[in-house]
């Protein structure tokens, strides 16, 4: 009985031991969650319960290095990429292959009446991270939106020669403009550096 008692009693030993370092391995691991590394290139906002943390944009943007946050569950730290230049191609008004398969893809019309299939190609950047991270789910759906709007008001407005030939660099800016303000409207945080036909 005292055999059976000494064995119970070193195997209870064991699994509170281990236990217990269990217990401590993920304590650390939580309490070490917090410590994020910032890239170069990038910036940081913390969100502390959903709410951005800081009063002024100083506090609220942390820059390339170590961050110290509270745990995933406390803190949420969202990084974004300031310093590249990204590219997206809206191919909202564009048909792939022949003319025949128009009716189901994208066009614009110009103002003098004409049909005008086109693909762009829109650079940005990050201007103000605080605005994109806690206003933009999906940068690439609202690009399309504010550029693919743009481009049907501008065509309606030009004649499909221009578009093609001596205009084509001012529907581009005029395009550019118009996107941008429909993205400030948005307060997204992007700035659009070209538009390119």
């Amino acid at each position: 009985m005292k055999k059976k008692n000494a064995v119970f009693e070193d195997v209870l030993s064991t699994v509170t031991k281990y236990f217990i370092v269990l217990v401590v391995v993920v304590v650390l691991f939580i309490c070490f969650s917090g410590v994020r590394f910032v890239k170069s290139g990038e910036v940081a906002i913390v969100l502390r319960f959903g709410k951005l943390v800081g009063e002024t944009r100083d506090e609220q943007i942390h820059e390339p290095g170590i961050l110290f946050a509270f745990p995933y569950i406390i803190d949420e730290v969202v990084t974004v990429p300031t310093e590249t230049v990204m590219e997206r191609t809206v191919t909202t008004h564009y048909t792939e292959g022949n003319m025949t398969t128009l009716r189901n893809n994208g066009y614009v019309i110009t103002g003098d009446s004409n049909i005008a299939v086109m693909k762009v190609s829109v650079k940005y950047t990050i201007s103000d991270p605080v605005a994109y991270a806690l206003n933009v789910n999906s940068i690439e759906k609202i690009i399309d939106a504010s550029v693919s709007n743009a481009m049907l008001e501008k065509a309606a407005a030009s004649n499909f020669d221009d578009i093609l030939t001596t205009g084509k660099e001012e529907y581009s800016t005029s395009v550019k403009n118009m996107a941008q303000s429909n993205l400030n409207t948005y307060n997204a945080g992007i700035a659009l550096s070209t538009v390119e036909l």
